[in-house]
């Protein structure tokens, strides 16, 4: 394993990424030498902050989560030994671009590509950046007892769920409640039983580690007064489009109850149009971005 020992003194794993490309304006390829520098570290330095049940574990170094860097992640942590100097995580390593205005630009694509992955090699193990685990609140299949809802441990933001679907991992009791409560919105009878009985699926070793970010969570009477609102202003969009079929009173009407629904909501919370509400949960984390 090829070492160095970086500004701060820290040991690194030094890696060199080759740059092929060509410029727009002219014939030939071009290279160019990009090295980067990954941190050694110990298990004393980088500990244990967070593991799953399906076997992921989770070290904290810096203010950030690493797990161990494998194509058998959750399946076996023994097959995700990769080691630094392997066929898997080589010395040396090769990018090729298309066309770039100039080096600098070329230099710029390839940094942009080779940060996106932040490695940290812990007792001679490549780790790799991850995001922390959380739980969400899922329902599949159709209402009225044709479908399920489970709580699952997750690591990022599914786009098919509400930000309200998303729970911290010290938050696991809140999370079962939410999903109580919407199994039985749902009618799904079945599954209550099982979410009664479920037990966290992700262990907390340092409460430090735990720094999402989750959504102001709204009363279910603050709920189905959005819900309210938003179906008049959808009613008072289509008397506006149906001009010939809705009479003047019809839209005054329309709107006097928009209005309405809208400063109740503005009373219950000051956020009409629900903008904290929609925030999805994030990491409160150290930016590296600049580095």
């Amino acid at each position: 394993m090829d070492l160095d020992v970086g500004l701060s003194g820290q040991p690194v794993f030094v890696r060199t990424t080759t740059v092929s490309w060509w410029r727009n304006d002219q014939p030939g390829p071009r290279s160019l030498l990009i090295p980067t520098a990954v941190p050694i570290v110990t298990a004393e330095q980088a500990p244990e902050a967070i593991s799953v049940e399906d076997g992921t574990t989770l070290h904290s170094f810096g203010g950030h989560l690493y797990r161990r860097h494998g194509i058998y992640r959750g399946i076996d942590e023994s097959m995700n030994e990769v080691r630094p100097g392997t066929p898997e995580f080589p010395v040396e390593k090769h990018l090729v671009f298309g066309a770039c205005d100039s080096a600098a630009d070329a230099e710029q694509k390839a940094r942009e590509r080779i940060e996106h992955e932040q490695f940290l090699i812990v007792d001679d193990i490549v780790h790799i950046r991850c995001p922390e685990p959380r739980y969400a609140v899922v329902s599949s299949g159709l209402p009225g007892g044709r479908g399920s809802t489970q709580i699952k441990a997750v690591t990022g933001n599914d786009r098919r769920l509400r930000p309200s679907d998303y729970f911290r991992a010290d938050d696991f009791e809140a999370a079962r409640a939410h999903a109580i409560a919407l199994a039985e919105r749902r009618g799904d009878l079945d599954a209550l039983p099982a979410l009664r009985a479920a037990k966290p699926t992700i262990t907390i070793h340092d409460p430090d580690a735990v720094r999402l970010v989750t959504p102001a969570r709204e009363s279910e009477e603050v709920m189905r007064q959005r819900e309210t609102f938003r179906s008049l202003a959808t009613n008072y969009d289509r008397v506006l489009q149906d001009p010939l079929r809705s009479s003047p009173l019809e839209e005054a009407e329309a709107w006097e109850r928009l209005v309405a629904a809208r400063e109740a909501l503005l009373d219950s919370t000051g956020d009409a149009l629900g903008h904290a509400a929609a925030q999805g949960p994030y990491e409160n984390r150290p930016d590296t971005s600049g580095r």
